[in-house]
């Protein structure tokens, strides 16, 4: 499973952090400026001051964080793990950002990554249909959390979107075979149809 993680505080950002989480959050008129993801402990970020960075840990959803989920095998991620590893100490694309996001020139540094352009990679290596026939450079972090979100329907305590009728599971993540199945069932009572297979699933309380 995919835990991606949209950062909204500035607070204990380095200087050059907080003048690219301000810039971004003006530019794009939303309040993420930075997101990143976790798979199966491992957080993988793109930022100014460090460049693509792997690091062990969590992100604790709290007013600094907005966290989405997408369920995905243990084979993905492993795709995903060795293509991040491979990537892992590039440069920060400060090129991609003002060609494609400041300018919208789209163009980019092949070789760099900033977070979102590196999370709707992701997201396309993971096969999230949404993210399949975009340029990740392209992506803000408003975007990603917005194609994220783009199929889902809220149904009372859970928002969700129901695929097809597939049986999916991994032997090799129990957590993955526990969650989904009760979700599942939780969405089936509440839309009062047969739904055996969830793209994307997020507990969430009604405003």
């Amino acid at each position: 499973m995919l835990v991606i993680a949209f950062k909204k505080g500035i607070d204990n950002l380095s200087l050059i952090n907080r003048l690219a989480a301000k810039s971004v959050q003006w530019w794009t008129k939303s309040e993420f400026f930075h997101v990143e993801v976790i798979i199966d402990g491992i957080i993988v970020s793109s930022t100014p001051d460090t460049g693509l960075k792997i690091s062990q840990g969590t992100r604790i959803q709290d007013n600094d964080w907005d966290i989405l989920y997408y369920p995905t095998k243990s084979t993905t991620n492993k795709i995903i793990l060795d293509f991040v590893r491979e990537e892992e100490g590039t440069k920060y694309d400060w090129f991609g950002i003002f060609f494609a996001q400041f300018i919208n020139r789209r163009r980019e540094d092949p070789e760099k990554w900033f977070c979102s352009e590196l999370n709707a990679k992701i997201l396309q290596l993971a096969g999230h249909k949404n993210f399949q026939n975009i340029e990740p450079f392209a992506c803000t972090p408003q975007d990603v959390y917005n194609l994220l979100k783009y199929l889902h329907m809220k149904t009372g305590a859970i928002v969700v979107a129901i695929a097809h009728e597939k049986e999916i599971t991994d032997d090799d993540n129990p957590e993955f075979n526990t969650i989904i199945p009760s979700l599942i069932t939780s969405s089936s009572v509440s839309l009062c149809a047969k739904a055996s297979y969830v793209w994307y699933t997020k507990l969430e309380k009604e405003k």
